[in-house]
Order: structure tokens, then C-alpha cells, then sequence
């Protein structure tokens, strides 16, 4: 591929240096004619680096599918053996509390015994 390449490069520049020099004798002609048969290599040149370029992205792009696949994979397979230990171990899904604040108005300790008196705050909505 590198040598097709350098050939591409070789023609390009020596049709450019020939056209250059044949027609260098004072008028623009030539530098026109340079430009217009050079532009289409060159157009070609630029469409072949975007080729190259797209298929590395690609390449890289494919591989992070793959390692990315392998990944989610591992995960569910630690998630059927995290449902696995649950069921043996006998966990269950944790319920929800209802949680209320309160006020504590007063802390007795008698016979080792702690008793806290607390007082239901009301929450009004605004």
C-alpha cells in the first residue's frame, strides 16, 4: 500500500515539475495548466488519506465493540451469580421505611434503662 502510495506521490510531482518548467517563460499559462492536472491527483490523494483515516477509526472502533461486548458479558454473568447468592443466602429486597421527624423532649435513665421522649414534628407543605 506505502509503495502504491509513493508512486501516486512520484507522478504527481513530476507531471507538476514538468508542466512547471515547460511553460515557466513568463505566462500563467502553465501554472494553470499545472493546477488543473494536478488538482484531480490531488483531489484523489486527499480522498485516499480520508479513506485510510476512516478505516483506522473503524478498526479502532470495532475493536472497543468487541472489548466492550466481552465486558458486558462478564457483567452478566456477575449478575446471575449475584441473583444465585441471594437465593441460597435468603436475602431479601430491602423495604422501605417511612421515616418521620420528631423532637426529643426529654432522655431518662433508670436501671440502665435509656427512655427518650420524643414529640412528632408536623411538616406543612408551602
Amino acid at each position: 500500500m506505502k509503495k502504491s502510495l509513493n508512486i501516486v506521490y512520484g507522478v504527481i510531482l513530476l507531471t507538476g515539475i514538468v508542466f512547471l518548467l515547460s511553460e515557466r517563460s513568463g505566462s500563467m499559462i502553465g501554472e494553470g495548466i499545472a493546477y488543473r492536472t494536478i488538482l484531480p491527483f490531488r483531489v484523489m490523494l486527499n480522498n485516499f488519506h480520508e479513506l485510510i483515516r476512516a478505516k483506522e477509526e473503524n478498526d479502532a472502533l470495532s475493536r472497543m465493540v468487541v472489548a466492550l461486548s466481552l465486558k458486558l458479558q462478564e457483567l452478566r454473568e456477575i449478575q446471575v451469580e449475584n441473583q444465585r447468592l441471594k437465593k441460597i443466602l435468603g436475602f431479601v429486597q430491602e423495604q422501605h421505611r417511612l421515616i418521620q421527624p420528631v423532637q426529643v423532649v426529654n432522655i431518662l435513665t433508670e436501671a440502665g434503662n435509656i427512655i427518650i421522649m420524643c414529640k412528632k414534628k408536623t411538616i406543612y407543605n408551602c
